[in-house]
């Protein structure tokens, strides 16, 4: 009888541990829904954010076009780098971004004419790092947050824009989508 007593409370007690452990989780889980996520500290989809960075990049286009250097102001951080170039960021104050969008006039076309001429991509770092057509990036190495936007030309179409015009990283901090590299 004594055996059979403590075969029933190992039973009882095995139970409750599972039931205890189960508990345990499911508070465990909805306190990381409840207390832990909000929209600046959960990761995102990442065919979210391939969107999100897909759209920025066509608003830098779209400034470009429109020749809006107000809107592309907004679009540059405080240091920015150069792909090709410098090792080390440069200060945003020391370009002269009215001077640079003087130096090329896209007044005789749109956005659709963009989209009709250009094929554009979004590729995160690990899609780009070993890819040979990219631009080599010999100075400065991107974050796995920095999104690779290029604008490919479509053969037989017009060819308007350089293609400097239509390759930079952007990337998404504190909430804001900035162009982290040219």
């Amino acid at each position: 009888m004594l055996a059979n007593l403590q075969w029933q409370l190992k039973r009882v007690i095995k139970k409750q541990t599972m039931i205890a452990g189960a508990l345990i989780r499911i508070t465990f889980i909805t306190a990381l829904i409840v207390w832990g996520c909000n929209n600046t500290t959960c990761p995102k989809d990442e065919l979210d954010l391939k969107s999100e960075a897909l759209d920025f990049s066509i608003k830098v286009i779209k400034s470009y076009i429109e020749n809006d250097t107000t809107a592309y102001k907004t679009f540059l951080p405080d240091t920015l780098y150069l792909i090709e170039f410098w090792e080390e960021p440069i200060p945003t104050s020391s370009i002269s971004v009215t001077e640079t969008f003087s130096q090329f006039d896209f007044s005789n076309y749109t956005m659709d004419d963009f989209h009709n001429n250009y094929s554009s991509q979004i590729f995160e770092y690990d899609e780009y790092k070993d890819q040979e057509w990219v631009t080599p990036l010999e100075y400065w190495h991107p974050d796995f947050e920095d999104y690779l936007f290029v604008a490919t030309f479509i053969e037989g179409s017009e060819n308007f824009m350089l293609d400097d015009f239509r390759v930079f990283v952007v990337t998404k901090r504190s909430g804001e989508w900035k162009i982290r590299a040219l």
